[in-house]
């Protein structure tokens, strides 16, 4: 099972603020929200990073998780129904955000994305049959 025997996927977001910046973190799938910890570093060398940021991106909130298979990376995108829910990260626009993953990490990001898609599910599930 993913929970159990993964805590972690690393990411990339690059070219941020004109290509002066790249974004490096940690994806981990929690019970109820996808948290994001990553920080924003300079592009050039590195050396010049900010603190470390966490995002908690609730289940119920995801519209979408899918992953594009690219040449050398995968694209991990998520997409939410609020605008508001992933504002936080640097490139997201229109509630969506694509997170570069490693080819090497396939096979975790395969996993987490399944988990993740019987999660929002079941998140969907809940929400319509909770009485308001």
């Amino acid at each position: 099972m993913f929970i159990e025997s993964m805590h972690s996927l690393p990411f990339a977001i690059d070219d941020i603020y004109g290509g002066l910046a790249q974004v490096r973190g940690l994806l981990s799938l929690e019970s109820d929200y996808l948290l994001l910890e990553y920080q924003v570093r300079d592009g050039l060398v590195g050396m010049v990073k900010s603190r470390v940021r966490e995002l908690k991106v609730p289940l119920a909130e995801l519209e979408m998780v899918t992953l594009d298979k690219r040449w050398l990376t995968l694209g991990l995108m998520l997409k939410s129904y609020r605008m508001h829910t992933l504002q936080d990260l640097p490139t997201s626009e229109a509630g969506r955000v694509i997170l570069k993953l490693t080819r090497r990490d396939e096979v975790i990001a395969n996993q987490l994305i399944h988990h993740l898609k019987l999660k929002i599910s079941e998140a969907r599930f809940e929400r319509v049959n909770t009485p308001r």
